[in-house]
């Protein structure tokens, strides 16, 4: 298998599923009513302004380059994935915990900051076109 490692701010990880595979992926159940899906997409090279232009037409979203011609992407959930076709795409896979964490969540002990009295001060950071609405309606039920 072909595999492909990105570097990041916090390390790196291998890109392992191919963009074969994510073809052949059963569409999965998104929870609290989220209308995209988000996915770690890799070029065979930087996509120009116009290939990322008709890319963004079908409904896609870059929201984060990476590295290693990588971008962290939002797709709609009624995507056709054969619309990606003609894009040279050679990886198409779910973001790795690593990257959806800061690593000083496992910091231990507690930074100070995040310690007050009996509970711990957490941020949460959605993603850019994550609808905050939906967000704070599952909190609340």
């Amino acid at each position: 298998m072909f595999s492909q490692t990105i570097t990041f701010k916090y390390g790196e990880f291998d890109l392992n599923n191919k963009y074969e595979d994510f073809l052949n992926e059963e569409p999965r159940e998104l929870s609290i009513g989220q209308t995209n899906y988000y996915k770690i997409i890799r070029f065979v090279s930087i996509p120009n302004r116009e290939i990322r232009n008709e890319i963004e037409s079908k409904g896609i979203s870059f929201l984060e380059y990476l590295s290693e011609n990588s971008y962290i992407v939002s797709i709609p959930n009624n995507f056709l994935k054969s619309n990606l076709d003609s894009f040279s795409i050679t990886h198409v896979q779910d973001i790795p915990k690593i990257l959806r964490f800061d690593p000083a969540i496992f910091e231990s002990p507690i930074p100070l900051w995040a310690d007050i009295n009996d509970k711990i001060k957490l941020e949460i950071i959605l993603m850019k076109n994550f609808d905050s609405n939906l967000f704070l309606k599952y909190l609340d039920d």
